[in-house]
């Protein structure tokens, strides 16, 4: 992107009018970070199902060498929190709808009781205290001007708004604002081209703005929040508002294949897994990863190995042509959604178990490897989540966990990982597991930023699916991440108070010793850390292009079942297949398996690539 003809920046998102406003601000001499938090905002009009003030996310910063802080990467954490008290089960409005995929239906919870303490609003300032250089007032501006001309449901916004119909359909003030009346009179989703209404949130912005966070957290929007949930059988108080605070950390450091990796740290899962399986992949004799104490990082540093060629994780295909990827091309795809029945030659599929029985525990996943090895890599790393992230015991002190395993235990009132510390400093070696923190792995969306000053930014946030609660007046969906199902392992409302939730969310920021970056993230639930590996895997190993690694077929291996994207050879997916005791092979590309908007910059040149399975745009 170029303005007077000098190199502004460059950005990836998950909607073209979310891109766009970042690529306003940047031409208007804002910075990565101006420009993330505007095109957040803007998100929050353009893609009003994925993005809302009343959720959280984070944010992975790597400020360039000529900003305060030396260009020290950081991580701010201003996901949700757990509330600081519990309802009784009888007294909490809680229950679940089914949202309809097409070919595959799915539960999920909601109610006034799903609701987690939002963090987008704390997180947005704070970045901007510690990064910004334009006035908040000025950021707010794409935001406003998308609300004053009315901002209309694309194609893929209007898909995910049927998907989850159910959420916006059983509270009035939301299904008035998300639906229309029918020939027959009743109400219906809203349709591409129709356009939301979200009065209310261009007086919330401009409030912002005059008089930051305080306005949200201690005024009128979390008072009303407080009120609706107290009302209605939910569990926030105004001390889970007045008590928010965001939380900087340090990323892990991964190397691989020539690349260093920044990756979001603990309590997020997406992060350390993909950095896990970045291990065991180069690594592939030490099935456990290697942990390395010192480095005074992140103690996931290997060996670093050159490229194996461009042929892609499955070889040359029968019917492909040049770089491969994962591809091969269509014959004989089994129907989406259909399962092929392919047996195991480990016998019986034991569920959940991530490869055990499936004879997977033989298969090469190194580089190199073809589709099988990428098969048995997810597998091996998802045998190892479910061995520890569920293997763990509750504290016999209130609140928190704690895990024989682990080397560190959350106890109620910890705002971060170990107390009151603003930015840790702790290695996050490879065997260090997610904690004790619970884990979201809902809906998201994402935006990658670099700009001519040499700063990054990977930005994801998540309102989980909604809960369907609107602050009244205020055109602000409130979360339902106490909804997760991987939250309550011992049954929903099962979870600890007062803690930092985990998630799913991977953002990245890869680098070379030719100072050349990419800047990454995906949405996509517990997809998320597989779409990132093979992207990485696609970029490192094979030298694919931006476009190449990302469009490239994905496969997802979880709980006994391969998912497998169309552009696999026939003989790649018998022979995947064959691993495995369920396999599904889709008619064509989907949201399921992610979407990854990335940016890379080589010197004053960038360019960025938006995912197409979910909606995505880049500038230019």
């Amino acid at each position: 992107m170029k303005h007077d003809g000098k190199f502004t920046g460059v950005v990836a998102a998950g909607h073209p009018g979310t891109a766009e406003a970042a690529a306003e601000v940047l031409r208007a001499g804002g910075n990565a970070y101006d420009a993330v938090i505007a095109a957040h905002l803007a998100a929050c009009v353009t893609e009003p199902i994925l993005s809302s003030l009343g959720g959280g996310g984070f944010l992975l910063a790597q400020p360039g060498g000529g900003h305060p802080g030396g260009g020290r990467a950081v991580v701010y954490d201003f996901f949700v929190q757990t509330p600081m008290q519990k309802r009784p089960e009888s007294e909490t409005n809680f229950f679940p709808i089914t949202a309809d995929f097409g070919t595959v239906q799915q539960v999920f919870h909601t109610g006034y009781g799903s609701i987690a303490t939002p963090g987008t609003v704390s997180g947005l300032f704070a970045i901007h205290r510690d990064l910004g250089r334009m006035p908040f007032k000025l950021l707010i501006q794409p935001a406003l001007e998308r609300l004053r001309s009315g901002e209309a449901l694309n194609r893929f916004q209007a898909r995910v708004l049927d998907i989850v119909q159910p959420i916006y359909l059983w509270e009035p003030e939301t299904r008035r604002r998300f639906t229309k009346a029918s020939k027959s009179g009743e109400r219906i989703p809203l349709e591409e081209g129709d356009i939301p209404d979200l009065s209310g949130l261009s007086d919330l912005l401009e409030e912002l703005a005059r008089e930051g966070e305080r306005f949200f957290y201690e005024g009128e929007p979390a008072r009303k929040a407080v009120e609706c949930c107290r009302s209605n059988g939910g569990h926030l108080l105004m001390d889970d508002f007045l008590a928010y605070r965001t939380v900087l950390r340090e990323p892990l450091e991964v190397r691989y294949s020539g690349w260093r990796f920044l990756l979001n740290p603990p309590p997020g899962e997406g992060g350390r897994l993909t950095a896990l399986a970045l291990d065991m992949r180069q690594n592939p004799g030490d099935s456990a990863g290697r942990s390395s104490g010192s480095s005074g990082k992140s103690g996931f540093a290997g060996r670093s190995s050159g490229s194996s060629g461009k042929s892609g994780f499955a070889g040359r295909s029968s019917g492909s042509c040049g770089k491969s990827g994962f591809a091969g091309n269509n014959r004989g795809a089994v129907p989406g959604g259909q399962r092929s029945g392919l047996k195991g030659k480990g016998g019986n599929r034991e569920p959940g178990r991530g490869g055990a029985g499936l004879g997977l525990e033989g298969v090469n996943f190194g580089q190199g490897s073809g589709v099988e090895g990428m098969v048995a890599l997810q597998a091996a790393v998802e045998r190892r989540r479910m061995d520890k992230t569920f293997g763990g015991r509750r504290s016999g002190g209130g609140g928190g966990w704690i895990d024989s395993e682990r080397n560190f235990w959350l106890g109620d009132g910890d705002v971060g990982l170990f107390g009151n510390q603003n930015l840790e400093g702790r290695r996050y070696g490879v065997e260090m597991e997610v904690g004790d923190n619970p884990l979201s792995t809902r809906g998201t969306t994402h935006i990658s930023v670099a700009d001519r000053f040499g700063n990054l930014a990977s930005l994801s946030t998540s309102n989980g699916e909604g809960s369907g609660i609107m602050i009244p007046g205020s055109g602000v969906i409130l979360n339902n991440m106490l909804g997760e199902e991987d939250l309550n392992p011992g049954g929903f409302g099962s979870w600890a108070v007062d803690l930092r939730m985990g998630s799913m969310m991977t953002q990245g920021i890869g680098s070379r010793a030719d100072g050349s970056h990419v800047v990454f993230g995906s949405g996509g639930s517990n997809r998320i850390r597989t779409a990132i590996l093979q992207v990485i895997v696609n970029l490192c190993d094979y030298g694919m292009s931006l476009e190449e690694a990302i469009d490239a077929p994905r496969v997802h291996f979880e709980n006994g079942l391969l998912n497998m994207e169309p552009g696999f050879s026939e003989a790649e997916r018998v022979r995947a297949g064959a691993l495995c005791g369920d396999i599904r092979v889709w008619e064509e590309k989907s949201l399921f398996f992610g979407g990854v908007h990335a940016v890379e910059i080589k010197g004053s040149h960038g360019r960025g690539y938006g995912d197409a399975r979910r909606g995505g745009a880049a500038v230019p």
